[in-house]
């Protein structure tokens, strides 16, 4: 390029050649995805490689340090994670989650498929973050489980036939989002709520789950323009069907909550009742 005496506009050129190669390698690296494989820890932008990938154990998203993690994305690409099957009742999410997501803020999960664990998802004490376009199925205990965790959004995603319990379980966590989320065939209540409010559940598809949404010992929830279809409906035994977990399909199930809005939902073949009521106040 510099042989010529023409050289100034060969400099040009050359420097232009160089210029696109180098935004290539650029793009070429921050394109680079990685394989996952248990106890997996991720505290930086990270990228699967799309695939199916058996796991003994799941993905940690969070610092190990006292710090908390912030802004971080996991794209699992597609990635199917398969579990081992372990963890159902046990009680130790961080050790039995495909993903575990932990001490963070502003994390976004996408695009990632867990089953076969105790838990799919799990955010505990996670806040301002977002699981977007993801599918938790034949999990154990919980699809999804939100811990100590505020402000944070379910969207576009499908959670279905969790062996043992919920779909999502929603505790000791505020101002949680739900919206867009398809629920099939869950074993227990696609939705449970403990002692959490101020959480808002619109627009869902629920099919086919034995409940649709239950409500414990909280309230200020909004439930609005969800829809609801089941076949299986039983009728009530006694008054206690709630306590003694009978074979009854119901839409929203409201016990010992007050004051949740719950508004233009649709119940479609739910039997007796699609939104029973019981020892509560304030409920629209």
């Amino acid at each position: 390029c510099f042989y010529t005496s023409r050289i100034y506009f060969f400099m040009k050129k050359c420097f232009l050649i160089i210029s696109f190669l180098f935004l290539f390698l650029v793009s070429f690296v921050s394109a680079e995805c990685v394989v996952p494989y248990s106890y997996m820890n991720i505290n930086s932008d990270t990228t699967l490689c799309k695939g199916t990938y058996n796991l003994n154990r799941g993905i940690i998203v969070g610092s190990f340090a006292l710090n908390v993690l912030e802004g971080v994305t996991l794209d699992c690409n597609g990635s199917t994670l398969i579990g081992s099957g372990e963890g159902v009742g046990l009680g130790y999410p961080w050790y039995y989650s495909g993903i575990f997501v932990w001490n963070s803020k502003n994390i976004t999960i996408k695009n990632c498929n867990t089953t076969n664990f105790g838990y799919g998802i799990t955010l505990w004490g996670v806040f301002n973050s977002t699981i977007i376009n993801s599918v938790s199925n034949k999990n154990g205990a919980f699809g999804s489980y939100l811990y100590f965790s505020d402000s944070n959004k379910i969207l576009d995603s499908r959670i279905s036939e969790t062996k043992w319990s919920s779909g999502i379980k929603i505790e000791n966590s505020n101002n949680n989002i739900l919206v867009n989320n398809e629920f099939n065939n869950n074993s227990n209540e696609a939705i449970a709520i403990y002692s959490s409010s101020h959480n808002n559940i619109s627009g869902n598809t629920f099919n086919y789950n034995r409940y649709g949404i239950n409500l414990y010992d909280e309230g200020y929830n909004d439930i609005i323009d969800n829809t609801f279809y089941s076949s299986d409906a039983r009728p009530p035994i006694g008054s206690n069907y709630w306590f003694e977990n009978i074979e009854y399909v119901a839409g929203i199930n409201d016990l010992y909550s007050n004051n949740n809005i719950i508004l233009q939902n649709k119940f479609y073949g739910l039997g007796f009742f699609g939104f029973p009521d019981y020892n509560n106040a304030n409920n629209i």
